[in-house]
């Protein structure tokens, strides 16, 4: 046979549908029950959440695809993304909240100082509420000493202020904890802005 016709029997074989058709058929590269791999035109359900290869029929691989996560992997990629959407969603609240780090500067002084000026207007409170309680109490010592029965309203009065004391306490108590609370937000949103607002690097030409 002349070597032009045998030239041409082999470009037409390789051009057939049937050539073309193996040169792009793969396989997937599994685990089987026993741990050993196996390499085959198909893969059976079971073992598809063990992760498996697909590979061409040249040998070269063409996609990994990893194990399925357990469940408790899955518990924590879970928690992750959770955690991730929550705080991309506060991201967004700063962002609308403050246009600069001057503004949150501002929100946080104006915050703060409104709060110390609460507290301060309950400890004066309570300085005159105890010091009206010291009072009923002196002026009822003074009738008991002198040999009478202390009178039921002053009595009653002293209850109402002594109430009202721990009321006060109460209140003052509350707000350092919220003066507490808001100088810690303050403080991790001051670094949040920060990182939000820094200038983004642009990758080096090559």
């Amino acid at each position: 046979m002349k070597p032009a016709l045998i030239l041409l029997l082999i470009t037409s074989a390789l051009a057939s549908p049937l050539a073309l058709a193996n040169k792009d058929r793969v396989y997937y590269r599994y685990l089987n029950d026993e741990g050993v791999p196996v390499l085959n035109s198909s893969i059976p359900p079971q073992f598809i959440h063990k992760g498996y290869e697909v590979v061409s029929i040249r040998g070269e691989v063409l996609k990994v695809v990893p194990p399925a996560p357990d469940e408790e992997e899955a518990e924590k990629m879970a928690q992750e993304r959770r955690a991730q959407l929550e705080q991309e969603r506060y991201d967004a609240v700063l962002r609308r909240r403050y246009a600069s780090m001057n503004d949150l500067e501002v929100d946080r002084d104006r915050s703060l100082l409104e709060l110390e000026n609460s507290i301060n207007i309950l400890e004066n409170s309570l300085i005159n509420l105890r010091a009206q309680i010291e009072k009923q109490q002196s002026q009822a010592a003074a009738v008991e000493r002198g040999g009478r029965e202390v009178s039921p309203e002053i009595l009653r009065h002293i209850a109402i202020l002594q109430s009202e004391q721990l009321d006060i306490e109460a209140q003052i108590r509350h707000r350092r904890e919220e003066l507490k609370e808001a100088a810690e937000r303050f403080e991790r949103d001051h670094a949040r802005m920060q990182l939000l607002l820094k200038p983004r690097q642009l990758p080096d030409n090559p």
